[in-house]
């Protein structure tokens, strides 16, 4: 038989290998979600903040009630706090529903997204590649690095752990049909549609998933080698243009939904005035600011030191813009030459770059400069970028390995120390805010959410010192405002508490809980009519507000326009069927217009409510001892 007609009997697998392979991976996750929940377990005696968990969880009425059709509703079909998210609203819903407002049990949900996104990263990754322990560091460097710790800890960010999670979910089913398409000439439709699927479900969450169709067809390019010029050797070609295009063309239904999600966000936060126009903050400082934060973000992954809730907006010298712009451009164009070689480089830096754009601040949301939870997805491309080529070093110069693995653990052990110490800045607001000052002492929101802490302590003279400072750093703040009227209201100071609302709503007339507080201080003064006109424009700007609706039925009421104050009422018993106070006052509308018929349902029901409404009994005994009398004569 002649050499070429030989056939090679392929070697068969080690069942050692597999099994060795099996107990590796074991370990590794059990590592992860252990090690994850015992670092992040203190969490479950932290309280809830007093800075958007409100407007989230503790103060959002159609929250509170757990999971109803009229909140789903509602979820879908409104815009609150500047985003529509309706999957982070029903989520917060079923937390709700299950652990009520315990807000240990809050964060510990938040926990169990974050341990399944570690897990499914490194799945994801050891998938894709078939290489162990950089999928596992990269999901270890995930899982403990202080930049998350944020995204965990804070009940509202459930956002970035939730969609984050449907981000991993889709790019899951997409390897899957890539894998199957391989295989089959007829590429899988299934996984595809799922990853489709998924993929809407995380927008859902939050909006900042409209670049994961860009992250797959870097994946395309590393490491699934879908460009027919990189399926054999060592090199990656970049791709042709024909190729290039047939990759995109697959992925339209995905950019149809990016598309469809920007347009929605952008409505959304430019209604809401969460979008700062170019007028407040020109194109250039955009440009700059954005330029530096990439090198900020790198900095923070580096070296997280003074990480803080809130970073305030910085003017950048044209100096320190060039020395970044530089500094980007130079790895840029590195990560480009070394594309064919270590494409796993090139495709590290472009996630990190691409996965950040929708919160760079080019269309600037909120006056932040930087935030940590901005990093929870684009730190995957940085960890990449900063692993895989350490791995491959390693791998190439074995006698190395054990230097390596000792310098692996004390960055891994770092990790865990700092944000061990982060976790516990998050005990309760006035930890976390006076860590912002003291990082920052010029922070505004710091002073501000600081002297609101000590002010539900009723610590008034703290607080207003604070207030007072924020306002001298800047007096054009006006939630700042905001807040010193609602002191001035607790210490019966209403005339300063109305110029206090009067000076927020000249800076920001779209304010509404101004426009609501104004009205209560105008109500305490007997200005109705103005009080009233408050309480509409805030009902204008966010409707689904029983409590507004209560008082605004209650100076309806003084105004002796009762068929309009009935209707409020009735209004708010749908959004709060429980409120016995909703029902009181609407037995006390019923017997101002002599309606006593209906105006005992009303107080039964507010009793029935609230066995110690003293209020409730004592007219529903005057009404029945009113109707005796009646009977008797």
């Amino acid at each position: 038989m002649s050499t070429a007609s030989k056939r090679v009997s392929p070697k068969p697998v080690s069942t050692g290998h597999v099994a060795g392979t099996f107990r590796r991976e074991f370990f590794i996750i059990a590592a992860l979600a252990i090690v994850t929940f015992v670092l992040f377990w203190p969490i479950r005696q932290h309280d809830f903040i007093n800075y958007d968990d409100p407007d989230y969880i503790t103060a959002n009425p159609i929250v509170q009630q757990g999971v109803t059709w009229e909140g789903t509703k509602w979820a879908f079909t409104s815009s609150h706090s500047y985003n529509w998210h309706p999957i982070t609203w029903v989520s917060h819903m079923l937390d709700v529903q299950f652990f009520g407002l315990n807000p240990g049990q809050h964060h510990l949900a938040n926990l169990s997204w974050h341990v399944a996104n570690a897990l499914l990263l490194f799945w994801l990754l050891r998938r894709m590649t078939g290489a162990i322990w950089p999928s596992a560091l990269v999901a270890a460097f995930f899982a403990w690095h202080p930049l998350h710790v944020e995204s965990v800890v804070w009940a509202c960010e459930r956002k970035d752990v939730l969609s984050t999670f449907f981000w991993l979910l889709t790019t899951i089913f997409y390897v899957r049909f890539v894998e199957k398409s391989k295989v089959q000439r007829s590429q899988f439709k299934g996984d595809y549609a799922l990853a489709l699927f998924f993929f809407a479900l995380g927008l859902m969450s939050k909006p900042m998933l409209v670049t994961l169709p860009f992250t797959l067809l870097l994946l395309d390019y590393w490491p699934l080698r879908r460009f027919p010029e990189n399926r054999r050797g060592s090199e990656y070609r970049l791709p042709n243009t024909e190729h290039f295009f047939r990759l995109v063309w697959e992925k339209l239904p995905f950019f149809a939904l990016t598309i469809a999600s920007c347009v929605i966000t952008f409505l959304v936060q430019r209604k809401e005035g969460a979008v700062v126009n170019f007028e407040h903050l020109p194109i250039g400082a955009r440009l700059a600011n954005a330029i530096v934060s990439y090198v900020r973000y790198i900095g923070k992954t580096l070296a997280p030191s003074d990480l803080i809730i809130y970073y305030q907006p910085v003017e950048w010298s044209s100096a320190q813009v060039a020395l970044a712009l530089g500094l980007i451009a130079a790895i840029s164009v590195g990560a480009f030459w070394l594309a064919r070689k270590q494409p796993f480089i090139f495709v590290g830096w472009c996630w990190f770059l691409g996965t950040l754009v929708p919160v760079i601040g080019i269309v600037q949301v909120g006056a932040q400069a930087i935030a940590d939870r901005y990093m929870y997805v684009p730190m995957i491309g940085l960890s990449i970028f900063l692993i895989w080529p350490f791995a491959g070093f390693v791998r190439q110069k074995k006698k190395f390995a054990p230097l390596a693995s000792v310098v692996a653990a004390i960055v891994l052990i770092a990790c865990l120390f700092a944000s061990s110490k982060q976790i516990g800045h998050w005990q309760n607001s006035e930890a976390i805010f006076a860590r912002t000052i003291s990082v920052d002492p010029v922070n505004v929101v710091g002073r501000v959410m600081l002297a609101n802490t000590l002010l539900e302590q009723q610590r008034f003279a703290e607080a207003e010192e604070q207030f007072k400072g924020a306002l001298n750093v800047n007096p054009n703040f006006p939630e700042v405002h905001f807040n010193l009227g609602n002191l001035f209201i607790q210490q019966n100071r209403v005339a300063e508490a109305i110029g206090a609302y009067e000076a927020a709503i000249g800076q920001n007339p779209n304010y509404a809980e101004a426009h609501a507080n104004l009205g209560v201080a105008l109500g305490m003064q007997q200005r109705f009519s103005e009080a009233v006109a408050h309480y509409e424009r805030s009902l204008e700007l966010q409707p689904f507000q029983p409590d507004l609706l209560r008082n605004l039925a209650l100076d309806l009421m003084s105004l002796q326009r009762f068929v309009q104050a009935e209707a409020k009422l009735r209004r708010a018993l749908e959004l709060d069927p429980s409120d016995a106070m909703s029902h009181l006052l609407l037995g006390n509308v019923h017997w101002a217009q002599g309606q006593t018929g209906e105006a005992i349902p009303q107080y039964r029901r507010a009793l029935e409510l609230r066995p110690d409404f003293p209020e409730a009994r004592e007219r529903l005994m005057a009404l029945q001892d009113e109707r005796s009398e009646q009977i008797t004569k």
